[in-house]
């Protein structure tokens, strides 16, 4: 890891320019559609010809072949860093398994909602911490699914594949049993505006926690510049801005308490996540 200052972030960015420009960008409109475009046409579809064309898909292995030899430029713990990706990937892993370890033995299931390609519900999956776990993956695109089954099934791990839709709050295919940890890593975020009837069908699922491992717009003041432009960075790509909000106002009727860490870590330095833990057990 090599620390930069924040000034020099416009040496290996584009999006400093951008963000502090007087053009106006226009918004990326996020909705089911355009996430259909992206990751199930796109992104998704060329790690399954991917996972087709190596020999040996295993997360890791697949991972090695999408650029994670590539240096980037990242944050961890509010500093700024020039960093290979496997670095930071290495990083986000340890920070979702520290997290979740702390609930591993009070929860048989665990559960990510909008897994993508499986990248952070496999990796959970094959620590042998957890070998003793019921592992569900619930993604919305067909071809998101489709590449967690193919990796999971070279990978020897046992695995239940099913279709959700965060924004919509439709978990039913998965048949999460009460008293799982569920988690979200870089999904819910793609939900520009959560609704609190939506929030509550994931509370109704009656888990024992709930993680969210999100960048959270209501975390970034208005009084720094790279807030500010973190705050930009979110409304121009159209990604969530009441998640936080929400999760307040379903604390403040009685139905969850919660914990938040703060901007912890971010492969783009303008989307940190935060970890939100919520506990329904009042």
């Amino acid at each position: 890891m090599e620390s930069i200052e924040f000034n020099d972030i416009v040496k290996f960015h584009d999006w400093p320019k951008k963000l502090i420009s007087n053009q106006n960008l226009a918004v990326k409109e996020k909705n089911n559609k355009e996430i259909f475009r992206e990751f199930g046409d796109e992104k998704w579809t060329y790690i399954n010809n991917l996972i087709d064309k190596i020999k040996n898909p295993t997360i890791q292995n697949i991972e090695n072949n999408i650029d994670f030899n590539e240096k980037i430029v990242s944050v961890y713990k509010g500093e700024f860093y020039k960093i290979f990706k496997k670095e930071i990937d290495e990083l986000h892993i340890k920070l979702y398994t520290d997290t979740i370890l702390k609930y591993l033995d009070k929860v048989e299931y665990i559960v990510e909602i909008g897994a993508g390609f499986g990248s952070k519900i496999l990796r959970i999956a094959s620590d042998k911490r957890f070998k003793n776990k019921k592992i569900i993956a619930g993604e919305l695109t067909g071809q998101g699914q489709k590449a967690i089954k193919k990796i999971a099934s070279n990978m020897g791990i046992e695995i239940k594949v099913g279709f959700c839709d965060i924004g919509k709050g439709d978990f039913k295919d998965l048949h999460i049993p009460y008293n799982s940890l569920i988690f979200t890593s870089y999904s819910a975020h793609y939900t520009s505006k959560i609704k609190k009837r939506v929030y509550k069908k994931l509370i109704a699922l009656k888990p024992n926690v709930i993680i969210h491992f999100e960048p959270i717009y209501e975390v970034f003041s208005k009084n720094n510049i790279y807030d500010l432009m973190c705050k930009k960075y979110i409304e121009i790509n159209d990604y969530n801005t009441n998640l936080l909000t929400v999760i307040e106002n379903l604390k403040k009727e009685g139905l969850l308490k919660f914990t938040i860490n703060r901007n912890v870590i971010g492969t783009n330095p303008f989307l940190p996540i935060s970890v939100i833990e919520c506990s329904t057990e009042i």
